[in-house]
């Protein structure tokens, strides 16, 4: 089972750096400023974005990269340096069932690898336009087209799938973080709190959605209010 884990992981970790590394360079200061109330400084909640996505990006590659890691040793049982990782990452466990497919794995692979297409697909419709920051850049245009043809906000949908699906997948049964009980350690602890809390912020961030409505509809007037009329939704079609 170790062998065909390993591309699914691998898939996983790439697809998921992809989805939260910022696909260009942060717009300057002076589209920065063109937005609610005209304040031409990087806000608060701006430098609070920067940094939990440079958190969550070092979280996942941790934390895949050792289940990757994790997988290579188990599939090699008779190797001394194989056992000696094993017994490293599994403190000294050896009867663990690493390495087992469940299906809240899969689920969970399945929900994160769709966020990040959707993420990806949301950089290359947008191009230029896509920051992590709030901001009207020069010759902005109003995009409707891909993704943003079904709702308004698929970078949002697409990032809280990523941070769902990876929540699920990990802890599901089978894999290093569970088998070895990695909650019980206080590295453990502290990347369970971390990652509550990027979680908890992925969702938050659906709260900019309507901020960016109301900076769209403020700059591009009867052109994004038809817009709305033809796609109402936010982050989910038919719901939400």
């Amino acid at each position: 089972m170790s062998l065909l884990k390993l591309p699914i992981l691998v898939s996983a970790m790439i697809s998921s750096l992809i989805a939260v590394t910022p696909p260009r360079l942060p717009p300057n200061k002076e589209e920065q400023g063109r937005t609610i109330g005209g304040k031409k400084r990087v806000g608060f909640v701006e430098r609070i974005v920067q940094s939990v996505v440079h958190v969550f990006r070092t979280v996942i590659t941790s934390v895949l990269f050792l289940e990757i890691v994790a997988s290579i040793a188990k599939s090699h049982p008779t190797n001394l340096m194989s056992r000696q990782v094993q017994a490293m990452l599994f403190f000294g466990r050896t009867e663990v069932a690493h390495n087992w497919i469940s299906p809240q794995f899969l689920a969970g692979i399945a929900l994160a690898l769709s966020g990040a297409i959707i993420r990806m697909r949301c950089y290359r419709e947008l191009g230029r336009l896509f920051t992590y920051e709030l901001a009207i850049r020069d010759k902005h245009t109003l995009i409707t087209s891909g993704p943003y043809s079904i709702v308004r906000h698929p970078s949002y949908t697409g990032m809280m799938m990523v941070s769902i699906g990876l929540t699920l997948a990990e802890t599901s049964p089978g894999t290093w973080w569970t088998e070895a009980e990695v909650v019980r350690t206080a590295f453990g602890r502290i990347i369970t709190i971390i990652w509550i809390l990027i979680v908890s912020y992925s969702t938050r961030l659906c709260m900019r959605g309507p901020k960016e409505d109301v900076l769209l509809r403020k700059t591009f007037a009867d052109e994004w209010e038809e817009y709305a009329k033809k796609v109402p939704y936010l982050y989910v079609p038919g719901i939400f």
